[in-house]
């Protein structure tokens, strides 16, 4: 009997306990919901002021959200600024490296041509390649650029 009034206790602390965690939970969600609540109103605020009404007193109060804001937006805005800027470096180094390419087998056909002797057959594959490879590079070109030509018409 004495055992089964301990197990009973058990069960009632055990419950107790649960409705207490839970009432707990239940109030830190509602904190958490009101701080939410005030700062999305702040936020409306501020746009509201930003927008129309320019007194001294709220410029002066708005300035440093202004300036959190906008580090905010230099953050978010940076990495695509990056990937804009890297692809640009990329289409500029792929040119100069098309452009280098088409130095370098005109250098080599005038060494060649100036030399008198016959080329090897090392030096004949080195330069078929060379070609191969700007022919190849030239015509990826073109049709990247026809189709974005399709795309934009």
């Amino acid at each position: 009997n004495n055992d089964n009034n301990n197990d009973n206790n058990n069960d009632n602390n055990n419950d107790d306990d649960e409705n207490r965690k839970r009432l707990r939970d239940q109030q830190e969600k509602r904190e958490f919901e009101e701080r939410l609540r005030m700062k999305d109103d702040e936020k409306t605020k501020k746009y509201d002021n930003d927008r129309g009404k320019s007194n001294k007193n709220n410029a002066a109060d708005n300035k440093e959200e202004v300036d959190e804001d906008e580090e905010e937006v230099e953050r978010g805005l940076v990495p695509d600024l990056r990937k804009v800027s890297r692809q640009e470096y990329l289409k500029k180094r792929e040119l100069q490296k098309l452009e280098e390419l088409k130095e370098q087998i005109a250098d080599d056909e005038k060494i060649y041509e100036y030399s008198g002797r016959p080329l090897t057959e090392k030096q004949k594959k080195d330069l078929e390649y060379k070609k191969k490879t700007l022919a190849l590079a030239e015509a990826q070109l073109r049709n990247v650029e026809e189709s974005k030509q399709e795309v934009y018409q």
